[in-house]
């Protein structure tokens, strides 16, 4: 179950082991890696999208028998009772931080900048995280936005070094807010957010608002 790296790589070893392999690619196939620009830090991949190599990996586990299946799955003692064994490889949904974003989805709200950075043409938004994805998708916006802020609740990034280098290196294409939370979007799209720097309350314009705060594996359903 799951259609992503880890998904992909079990049906690879399953397949050309001559075991017959299905893979529920569930909603969102291919995974993560969908919604990544230029893959850097994959040992002999220079060039290759997300997309493309999820791409290779899929027809890679076809080529050896594999069957993707698109179907949702919800009831997993049925599905074990169809096969003799079950791999569980769901992959994870992004983290909220639960102050009412999930009516602004498609509204100025997003967790993908790779997938919704042209819609915000001209704008100005704001990147919630300090870790890798966040500032990848700080500098995925920059290519579309007027403005790109990100949003730190510490007083450094998590990120790895060389992810650091390019927002210190670009310092007039992605500012940084640190010591800084998201406390509450307002309007009946994302027209401002309200801040809390160090305690003290702070309104800013915004047109969009997108977060990288980490992710949840998608394992809820089988509790």
């Amino acid at each position: 179950m799951g259609s992503g790296p880890a998904g992909l790589s079990a049906a690879i070893y399953t397949s050309r082991a001559q075991i017959e392999t299905v893979v529920y690619a569930g909603e969102e196939p291919g995974g993560q890696l969908m919604k990544t620009t230029e893959i850097e830090n994959y040992p002999g991949l220079m060039g290759k999208t997300g997309p493309e190599l999820m791409l290779t990996m899929t027809q890679q586990a076809q080529k050896f028998g594999t069957k993707i299946g698109y179907e949702t799955v919800i009831d997993l003692a049925k599905l074990r009772s169809e096969y003799e064994g079950v791999i569980l490889a769901m992959g994870a949904h992004p983290r909220l931080l639960g102050i009412g974003e999930e009516k602004y989805w498609g509204k100025g709200f997003s967790t993908c900048a790779v997938c919704d950075g042209a819609f915000y043409r001209g704008k100005e938004v704001y990147v919630v995280g300090g870790g890798d994805a966040a500032i990848e998708d700080a500098w995925a916006l920059t290519k579309f936005a007027s403005h790109v802020t990100m949003i730190v609740r510490g007083t450094e990034f998590r990120a790895s070094k060389i992810m650091q280098k390019r927002v210190s290196d670009n310092p007039d294409k992605i500012k940084v807010k640190w010591k800084t939370n998201l406390k509450a979007i307002n309007g009946e799209k994302v027209e401002s957010l309200v801040l809390d720097v160090e305690g003290r309350e702070e309104v800013v314009e915004a047109q969009g608002v997108f977060f990288a705060i980490g992710h949840i594996p998608a394992t809820g359903w089988l509790k």
